[in-house]
């Protein structure tokens, strides 16, 4: 039996379609026909609820792939993985262990320092992990202290000047001399906060815990003596995309200052700076040069109105400069100490890492992957990129009119709400354990980010254009803007997936029978293909 389906013209927009009957000259209303009702091939074929979302799919289609995982059992990943941190413990340099978010990271390695003689140094993304990982170190009796946040610091002061002098040395990148600026306060919060640090350094404890910035900071020296542990992908701490704008050099190099001039070392590297055309590699100037003696003499230049990071700039080598732009984007590198490190994260791409740290990544482990208890549903018929949502508004408040009250809300800082998560911070997390989740938006970041971080692990392809391309990841093939490249292709990839994937595993699928509804067109591994506009 031929079926005939007609399509409806591509001027019709919204739910509510009618024609005018030629004959009759009365409006019938339209109403498309659900698959399953109305299709002999329902069961066959991949279709979605009804016959127009199943032609409207052919455009940005996602196919399923074959290849699908093999699942561990849950209590042989946790078993491996103490195992793997316990012997990670005796091996040197930087170790990785991959292993998906609910598999039980916290608990394997707070039990593997709860039975080490040696005191171990515990690294987290964020102060709000900081503190939940003390409060799980203290109901299992190990001894522990956490650094101080100078951010916490900065919201005790009353000093308004001191703070400004403080933020203001952070930005242009001088923050190693801000223990100067707290040891002239009379306040009692900035006595405390430097006590806190003479403490850390002769604690003897069991544990002591940090975050990823605070670490990367720490000497070598300091970090040998002791066992490393850095919760979380640290990859985003140690590549970090800062910007010098031109109009601030111009007035740091003004011959008309009174103050004293710096090295000619230091102002050929900021003239050459201010003349970067596209991407560009300058040679950088070494940490040792940048001495107590030149950073005062750059420090009288800067104004403190100049919020450039003039220190790391200097430090710098690969940058990137619009033509008109007054801004210059650079690479700040923060590498790892070397020291008896171990990486435990659900994130970690193994190819950077070793691009990025060579000889130094002593070894490389994914544990697999584990079967969700709930259920992921992956919503992609629009990009849901950052413009995408500010340039149709409606989508968001629709979202949230069906979502808001059935589940948690995670989407981009400018769009969440207070006291929502939102990408780029909501890393370890665990008080969304068993929610339902509604995740919004697929982080891109501007292409010059993407060819930077290219650029630092010695690839120097920036002529490569984002463009859309069929490609396969995660179990699925589909469509996609991105490089040919495969380097920056990996790099896209991985920042916007590990963005998706840190929201998605709030809701702890792993262990928990909820549902977490992705609105994106990058698919994850175990999302279930849904293809409904915004407003279905």
């Amino acid at each position: 039996m031929k079926y005939k389906v007609s399509v409806y013209p591509k001027s019709f927009k919204g739910k509510d379609k009618s024609v005018m009957n030629a004959s009759t000259k009365k409006i019938t209303k339209l109403i498309p026909q659900r698959c399953d009702d109305y299709c002999p091939y329902a069961q066959e074929c991949d279709h979605e609820s009804n016959m127009v979302y199943t032609l409207k799919m052919s455009s940005g289609k996602i196919i399923e792939l074959d290849n699908k995982p093999v699942y561990k059992d849950i209590d042989d990943m946790r078993r491996e993985l103490h195992k793997g941190i316990k012997e990670s413990m005796n091996l040197p340099g930087t170790k990785i262990i991959k292993a998906p978010t609910g598999a039980g990271k916290t608990y394997a390695y707070l039990s593997v320092i709860k039975e080490s003689e040696r005191q171990t140094i515990v690294a987290v993304p964020n102060k709000k992990l900081m503190y939940a990982i003390a409060a799980e170190a203290e109901e299992r009796g190990i001894s522990y202290i956490t650094t101080p946040i100078i951010e916490d610091l900065l919201q005790e002061l009353k000093d308004t000047e001191t703070v400004r002098l403080i933020r203001h040395m952070y930005a242009v990148g001088n923050d190693r001399n801000i223990n100067y600026i707290l040891r002239d306060c009379d306040e009692e919060s900035a006595h405390a906060y430097l006590d806190k640090m003479d403490r850390l350094r002769e604690y003897k404890g069991q544990l002591i815990i940090t975050t990823h910035a605070r670490l990367l900071k720490m000497k070598p020296d300091y970090l040998r003596c002791r066992n490393v542990i850095i919760d979380e992908d640290i990859l985003p701490s140690m590549i970090q995309i800062r910007q010098i704008r031109i109009s601030d050099i111009m007035d740091m190099l003004d011959e008309n200052k009174e103050e004293d001039t710096f090295s000619v070392d230091s102002i050929a590297k900021l003239k050459r700076i201010a003349n970067v055309s596209g991407y560009e590699v300058i040679e950088a100037i070494d940490e040792e040069y940048l001495d107590d003696e030149e950073r005062l003499l750059i420090c009288r230049r800067i104004s403190r109105d100049n919020y450039s990071a003039i220190f790391p700039a200097l430090r710098a080598r690969c940058f990137y400069h619009k033509d008109d732009d007054d801004e210059v984007y650079f690479v700040e590198t923060q590498p790892i100490p070397i020291c008896n490190c171990t990486i435990v994260s659900a994130t970690v791409n193994e190819m950077l890492y070793r691009k990025l740290l060579g000889d130094q990544l002593y070894s490389f482990k994914d544990l697999g992957e584990l079967k969700y208890k709930g259920k992921l549903y992956l919503h992609h018929d629009r990009s849901y990129s950052k413009s995408c949502l500010t340039e149709n508004c409606d989508i968001i408040t629709e979202l949230r009119e069906k979502y808001e009250d059935k589940s948690s809300i995670i989407t981009f800082k400018d769009f969440a709400k207070y006291g929502e998560m939102y990408f780029g911070a909501a890393q370890g997390s665990n008080e969304l354990a068993g929610c339902d989740l509604t995740v919004i938006g697929t982080f891109h970041r501007p292409e010059y980010v993407y060819k930077l971080w290219a650029m630092i692990m010695g690839d120097l392809n920036t002529d490569d254009p984002l463009a859309v391309r069929r490609i396969e990841r995660n179990g699925f093939n589909f469509s996609f803007m991105t490089f040919k490249d495969p380097l920056l292709r990996e790099i896209q990839l991985y920042l916007i997936e590990s963005e998706a994937e840190q929201a998605v595993g709030r809701a702890r699928l792993v262990s928990h029978d909820c549902n977490v509804h992705l609105f994106s067109n990058l698919p994850l591994k175990q999302c279930r293909l849904k293809m409904r506009t915004f407003s279905d």
